[in-house]
């Protein structure tokens, strides 16, 4: 089994994305403490799904 092989993506690409969706983030999720609301919502999770590139 080969290892999975991430989609070539330009850095700044990356940095976009991942700054627009962690500002939205941040908006809609405001002053929650509700950790699975928090963890669930559609913004962040997208950041999830992208994978190791962000990081």
């Amino acid at each position: 089994m080969s290892p999975y092989v991430y989609p070539v993506i330009k850095t700044a690409e990356i940095e976009t994305t991942f700054s627009e969706l962690a500002e939205q983030w941040r908006c809609e999720i405001g002053m929650l403490s509700v950790v699975s609301k928090i963890s669930m919502h559609p913004a962040y999770q997208r950041i999830i799904g992208m994978g190791q590139p962000p990081v």
